[in-house]
This record gives structure tokens, C-alpha cells and sequence, in this order.
């Protein structure tokens, strides 16, 4: 079993690090792809009302990873607090894989990626309030 929990600022290619590591079978938990799934709505493109059943999902996901501890799994996070990621991986028995890059690089990034204009303020925020 590999688990792995993928931790970065937003634009640091946690998805595009999943989606070259992962293999067939490993169950991959991303809040961009799962919100994209819900919603219907484009990459990228977040709505507040569709949030609690997202974070839902997520927590019925982590809590399967926990009881079946046999399945392979990525899980993408750009929580900003080290002891939150940390504690993720701990729970799901996981090796922690940060990604870093610069500020200027993830706005570079979201621009590239034509992301909404709102990329830039959750870049800003997490780079802020990051401690790693």
C-alpha cells in the first residue's frame, strides 16, 4: 500500500504531481475534482453553497482510507499549518509530499492555467499565513 498526502501552496503542481505518480487503483482525492464533479461547473470555478457537500465527501473519503487501510491513495491539501497536514498524514497512514514554488511562480502559474482571478487571492493567502 502507498498513501501519500500532497501538501503545497495553490499553483504548485499537486494535481499535476498526482496525476504522473498515480498508478491504476489508487484512489485520488483532489477538492478541485471533486467540486468539479458536484457542481458541473469548470476546473477551478468554485461555489460556496456547494462547499459542505464537498468537505462531506471528503470526510466519508478519509474515514474509508482510515478503516480500509489496504488502499493505495493520494490526497491533494493546500492547508497553509504544517500541523494539519502533518496530522492528515498521520491519520491515514501517509507520506507527506510538499511541494514548493515561489509566489511569483504560482501566480505565473494560475495566469498560464487561466485560472479565476480569485487563484491570486487564495495564492496570497496561503503564502501569508503558510508555516512551512
Amino acid at each position: 500500500m502507498n498513501r501519500f498526502v500532497i501538501a503545497g501552496a495553490p499553483c504548485s503542481g499537486k494535481s499535476s504531481f498526482v496525476r504522473a505518480t498515480a498508478q491504476p487503483g489508487d484512489l485520488i482525492y483532489d477538492y478541485d475534482d471533486l467540486h468539479r464533479a458536484l457542481s458541473g461547473l469548470g476546473s477551478h470555478q468554485h461555489l460556496a453553497s456547494i462547499r459542505p457537500y464537498v468537505l462531506a465527501a471528503r470526510d466519508a473519503i478519509f474515514h474509508q482510507l482510515e478503516a480500509h487501510g489496504q488502499q493505495s491513495a493520494f490526497v491533494i491539501t493546500s492547508s497553509p499549518r504544517r500541523a494539519e497536514v502533518e496530522a492528515l498524514a498521520n491519520r491515514l497512514s501517509a507520506e507527506l509530499v510538499l511541494l514548493s514554488v515561489s509566489l511569483a511562480d504560482a501566480h505565473q502559474r494560475a495566469d498560464l492555467d487561466e485560472r479565476p482571478e480569485v487563484w491570486h487571492a487564495y495564492i496570497e493567502n496561503w503564502f501569508k499565513n503558510s508555516d512551512f
